[in-house]
């Protein structure tokens, strides 16, 4: 189907006047020229793009050879440029918008070649003309390392100051431990309260909310003087761990909160000062549990914590890669996995399987889990053995987002936990610090 001609106004076409528009006005509006030359916005852009390249609009839309080509890897890159006016290597450049600073031209190859085409005049009828190609070929080579590595570099370079020399406030034995379990934090998740009629949630959000939980979690454990402290990390603290935003395994595109070496630098400085302020309690010992969404994050950030704090003899950093871990503290032993993803009493059987030596030795026996963004608590009874495994699903420390809304997973109050462990009765005390103003005011955009 042949578009109709552009009609003349005051003796020039609406392209001619755009383009007189674009050439003397260097504070070219298209929106602004859209409302004053009866022209929509998208065929606008087109003509900008061949008033640019010397590419006819109509060649645009079709399949030809005509226009810029990128292709860009983590390391290397090639644009090819291809006009019928642009023939100068600097004025190529330029329409490629190639960054100098970052990436090196390794290569730069020059072709030209005729090409015979059909120009559909004012009058509607098509003239046959011949033009020359010109193509423009770049080879580009990173001049600076990924910014992902840059970000990682410049905290590492950062991490001998981090570690501190004082020993913990509370080092007598007491029978009594503290566990900080902040899970599903989902660092870099973007939330907005009118979508979802809860609360907003970005990165900086979910700093204050990760950082508070745990300094109002160790004031309520502080009072009974806890020898040991054991911190869980990862259980998904980073929402996203790529470039694309998506879910490691299943490739869900994620809402995510500004660029990814941001969300890392963000994370882990909040990390390291979250485990400096357990360690200033008491000794504390890192667990590694990954989610399902920072599966391999989580696993590089408690390298980078077991760094921060090596010279510290009061921090441990168990990175082992068993993704389920337990640990005892006189007669009580709490497993720890990210998502008890089948039937309750498989979980029950699998704590002693697991864990034949602890179990042993155990009376009280408990998972500590995340991922369903909910409190729930289930008491199961083993198939043969005696005694009972509490599973307790720990609540989410982030808020709902889009995709939580239009499935109706809607139940949960944002919030942190931490619990106090005894040797002789198990769990004693179970605390939560709940996160300010769940639910906003729903306000007009």
């Amino acid at each position: 189907m042949t578009a109709p001609p552009i009609k003349k106004v005051r003796g020039m076409t609406k392209k001619e006047q755009l383009r007189e528009r674009w050439q003397t006005n260097p504070k070219f509006n298209r929106h602004k020229a859209s409302r004053e030359i009866p022209m929509d916005l998208r065929t606008i852009q087109r003509y900008i793009k061949e008033f640019e390249l010397g590419v006819p609009a109509d060649s645009q839309r079709g399949t030809g050879s005509e226009g810029i080509k990128k292709h860009f890897t983590t390391e290397n890159g090639c644009i090819e440029l291809n006009s019928y006016t642009i023939c100068d290597k600097d004025d190529a450049l330029r329409i490629a918008k190639i960054d100098l600073d970052r990436w090196k031209i390794e290569k730069y190859t020059f072709n030209s070649w005729q090409v015979s085409m059909k120009v559909r005049q004012i009058t509607g009828e098509d003239t046959t003309e011949t033009k020359t190609n010109y193509q423009h070929k770049f080879d580009l080579k990173l001049k600076i390392p990924h910014p992902l590595e840059t970000a990682i570099t410049e905290l590492i370079k950062e991490i001998p100051a981090i570690a501190s020399k004082k020993p913990p406030k509370y080092m007598a034995e007491s029978g009594v431990a503290g566990e900080i379990a902040l899970v599903d934090a989902h660092f870099g998740k973007f939330a907005w309260a009118l979508e979802t009629g809860r609360r907003d949630y970005d990165l900086k959000i979910a700093s204050d909310d990760y950082y508070q939980a745990c300094a109002k979690n160790l004031d309520w454990l502080k009072p009974f003087k806890p020898e040991k402290i054991f911190y869980v990390l990862g259980n998904d603290y980073m929402h996203t761990e790529n470039y694309w935003g998506t879910t490691p395994r299943g490739g869900n595109v994620l809402d995510v909160d500004s660029r990814l070496p941001k969300i890392i630098k963000t994370a882990i400085a909040i990390q390291i000062a979250c485990i400096k302020m357990c360690r200033d309690v008491a000794p504390t010992e890192v667990i590694w549990i990954p989610g399902n969404h920072d599966e391999h994050s989580s696993l590089w950030l408690a390298c980078v914590v077991e760094q921060a704090f090596n010279n510290d003899e009061f921090v441990t950093v168990d990175i082992s890669p068993e993704k389920r871990k337990a640990r005892l503290w006189g007669s009580l032993l709490v497993g720890w996995a990210h998502d008890i993803h089948s039937k309750y009493p498989s979980w029950n059987n699998e704590l002693a399987q697991e864990f034949p030596e602890l179990w042993g030795q155990s009376t009280f026996r408990e998972w500590h889990c995340g991922h369903k963004h909910k409190k729930m608590e289930t008491k199961m009874h083993p198939v043969i053995t005696q005694g009972g495994v509490l599973i307790r699903q720990l609540t989410a420390l982030t808020p709902i987002d889009a995709w939580h809304y239009e499935n109706m997973f809607t139940d949960a109050v944002p919030g942190g936990e931490s619990l106090l462990w005894s040797k002789k009765n198990g769990v004693i005390a179970n605390f939560t610090a709940w996160s300010d103003a769940p639910y906003r005011k729903r306000q007009s955009a």
